[in-house]
C-alpha cells in the first residue's frame, strides 16, 4: 500500500497494454518449439493479435530465421559474484 502511494505520488503509473497496430500475424519459425516462441505467442495472444495458419491471410508476416540461445551477465553483485 505505502509503495502503491509513493509511486503515485511521484506521477509514476504503468504503461497497460499496447495496441498492436496490425489484427493478424502470421509466424514462420525455423523451430516453433522453442519457449522464445512459445512466449512470444502467449504475448500476442494477450495483445489480442490473431495467429493465422497462412501469410495470405495475416496483416503481418513474421518470419523467424534462427535465434541464439545465449545468456550474458548485465551486472555484478558489490562482491564481484
Amino acid at each position: 500500500m505505502l509503495t502503491t502511494l509513493l509511486l503515485n505520488s511521484c506521477g509514476f503509473h504503468l504503461r497497460g497494454q499496447m495496441a498492436m497496430p496490425f489484427e493478424s500475424l502470421y509466424l514462420d519459425a525455423a523451430n516453433p518449439n522453442t519457449s522464445l516462441i512459445g512466449e512470444l505467442r502467449r504475448n500476442l495472444d494477450a495483445s489480442r493479435v490473431k495467429l493465422v495458419d497462412s501469410a495470405d491471410r495475416a496483416a503481418v508476416v513474421l518470419n523467424i530465421v534462427f535465434e541464439v540461445p545465449d545468456k550474458q551477465v548485465l551486472s555484478l553483485a558489490a562482491t564481484g559474484a
